[in-house]
């Protein structure tokens, strides 16, 4: 059993064995239908808040979907995503802003 710990909260998750999330994502691309797909590879701090700055577009036209490896250093990220919490922590008060509206216009997914 492989673990990834958060570096923020120490929280730790589970490595999944079977790492196959094509069904959430066609689902994501499907709702999300009529709008340009980015994928962001890395969710460090730049993969990140691009992914956010992009999911955030004036024109609302762009879905966002997020990767990173699933190695213990790295994992915890996309946890942290989906459980509401940004991996990355910055001084400008924009980052939150984007992440939380992403997460409610739902055009983000990791």
């Amino acid at each position: 059993m492989k673990i990834s710990k958060s570096t923020l909260s120490g929280e730790e998750y589970e490595i999944p064995s079977n790492l196959d999330d094509s069904v959430n994502i066609d689902n994501f691309i499907e709702a999300n239908h009529g709008k340009k797909i980015i994928v962001v590879q890395g969710l460090g701090f730049v993969g990140a808040v691009m992914s956010i700055v992009c999911a955030n577009s004036p024109k609302d036209e762009y879905a966002v979907i997020g990767i990173d490896l699933p190695s213990p250093d790295s994992y915890w990220k996309i946890c942290s995503i989906n459980n509401g919490i940004f991996p990355i922590i910055s001084s400008d008060n924009k980052v939150e802003k984007y992440f939380k509206n992403s997460k409610e216009k739902e055009n983000f997914y990791d």
